[in-house]
């Protein structure tokens, strides 16, 4: 997919979820062409990445500057460093609601890590077309494969009065 860059663009966690499973739908094609391709997937910010299957606290704990900056995020922020608090079922729930009134940083990118470094097939994902061919690095010295922004991936934004 020959992507230009997304301009940077907020997001709710809903069409975070849509870009993850994009991603997950991406990602497993490229395993199916690309058979000895062992890795996983990441929301990567440099210099931060969490996991694309974490859960909210996580993503908020490694990953803050997905969240764009609002009286919710500090609360959650605040809820999270407590790990008392992260284990309690109901503070859980209530942090899962919380998630609902953040926005997401729409630059953020969904990127490959590997658990064995295949040098050959790295060049051949590069050349993939589900890979982000504007962000992904051309340099042989570059191991980084980018699936995509979340923007991208979350597909056009929603018109005037749709969610």
């Amino acid at each position: 997919m020959n992507e230009t860059v997304s301009p940077a663009r907020t997001l709710d966690i809903f069409q975070l979820r849509t870009a993850i499973a994009t991603a997950k739908e991406r990602f497993a094609r490229l395993m199916q062409r690309h058979r000895q391709l062992d890795g996983y997937m990441v929301l990567s910010m440099p210099p931060s990445q969490a996991s694309i299957n974490s859960d909210f606290v996580t993503m908020l704990t490694e990953l803050p500057d997905l969240f764009h900056e609002n009286p919710s995020k500090i609360e959650a922020v605040a809820l999270c460093s407590d790990e008392t608090s992260k284990q309690d079922r109901h503070i859980r729930e209530y942090l899962d609601n919380i998630a609902l009134d953040l926005t997401v940083e729409g630059t953020c990118r969904i990127e490959t890590r590997f658990n064995h470094l295949d040098y050959g097939l790295i060049e051949r994902l590069k050349e993939d077309d589900l890979v982000d061919q504007e962000l992904t690095p051309r340099t042989r010295a570059s191991i980084r494969i980018v699936l995509g922004t979340i923007s991208s991936l979350a597909g056009p934004p929603p018109r005037a009065g749709e969610k």
